[in-house]
């Protein structure tokens, strides 16, 4: 039997500092955000796109299939302008986009004491 050191060498590699959790200033979907450390809108949807590992025409298909609007179809090099800052969405195209990509756009309401 063959014996080989390849175990030894990728339990090193993904050992447990593979799995930390990294801090607030890594913008993440499911950890918890500022928007505000985003340049602008479609900055975040870059960013939030690129880490779910979604194509632009995805995200115009899910538009287009909640809207049914024949009129106005969303595709994918409107998505692009977006994130380059060449054009602006309607609010109800971008709360589309935030729900599809897991984005929470509500700020945190301050606890009030009576």
């Amino acid at each position: 039997m063959v014996y080989s050191n390849f175990n030894k060498i990728t339990k090193q590699w993904w050992g447990a500092a593979h799995f930390r959790i990294g801090s607030r200033n890594q913008p993440r979907p499911n950890k918890g955000f500022k928007l505000s450390q985003f340049d602008s809108i479609g900055k975040t949807v870059e960013y939030f796109r690129w880490w779910k590992r979604l194509r632009r025409g995805n995200i115009a298909n899910a538009i287009n299939s909640i809207k049914n609007d024949e009129n106005n179809i969303v595709k994918s090099g409107d998505i692009e302008k977006l994130e380059r800052g060449e054009m602006k969405m309607p609010k109800e195209n971008l709360s589309i986009i935030y729900k599809y990509l897991g984005i929470n756009i509500r700020p945190r309401e301050k606890r009030r004491y009576i």
